[in-house]
């Protein structure tokens, strides 16, 4: 598991780096996977340890982070992460962060203004967390600039109006996207509008 921060990788003319948000132990399998069977522990736990299971603490390892792709034309960051000053009580380890991303970002050598386009692979909390940050008490985009590319299914899937059964949690991650800026739909054959 490559777990620097800034890895990269030219691939081409395009250049690839991971910006990391969070890393480190999170959660016990048993609330990730359904039917979490702690037998397997005893088959692989010499190769998930110590750097994707912790036993001392029954975690999981894992790493939060954002994709940046840089072509000759187009600046895209893939998943937005969870983001900072986030009210997530649901989520104890996305709630309330204060992580330096964004100084991470710069160390890339890209500025918020300069990100094109923000690919959310799907809609999970932390995945589009900095779609939108806090400014003097209001969401603003994040990515100035960018257009905003989701998938038609997951907005609609997380859509309170069409889902009213949301806890409030995705219901504010959903609201706060009308805050993103340009956002654009893709369908099922990866058009977007």
């Amino acid at each position: 598991m490559n777990t620097q921060i800034g890895a990269t990788w030219k691939i081409g003319q395009t250049i690839v780096t991971r910006i990391e948000e969070l890393h480190g132990p999170s959660f016990r399998p048993a609330e990730l996977f359904d039917n979490w069977d702690p037998e397997v522990l005893k088959e692989h736990g010499h190769w998930l340890a110590p750097h994707f299971y912790q036993p001392a603490t029954d975690q999981i390892v894992m790493s939060v982070h954002s994709w940046l792709i840089r072509t000759p034309h187009h600046t895209i960051l893939v998943d937005a992460c969870c983001g900072n000053d986030k009210q997530r009580p649901a989520s104890p380890h996305f709630h309330q962060l204060n992580e330096p991303y964004l100084d991470r970002l710069k160390s890339a050598g890209v500025s918020p203004e300069e990100v094109d386009y923000v690919l959310c692979t799907h809609l999970h909390v932390d995945h589009v967390g900095w779609n939108t940050r806090l400014v003097d008490g209001r969401w603003v985009p994040t990515f100035p600039n960018a257009k905003y590319v989701f998938s038609l299914e997951e907005l609609n899937f997380w859509d309170p109006e069409k889902n009213p059964h949301l806890p409030q949690e995705p219901r504010d991650v959903f609201t706060r996207l009308g805050a993103a800026g340009d956002c654009r739909q893709s369908g099922a054959g990866g058009e977007h509008e």
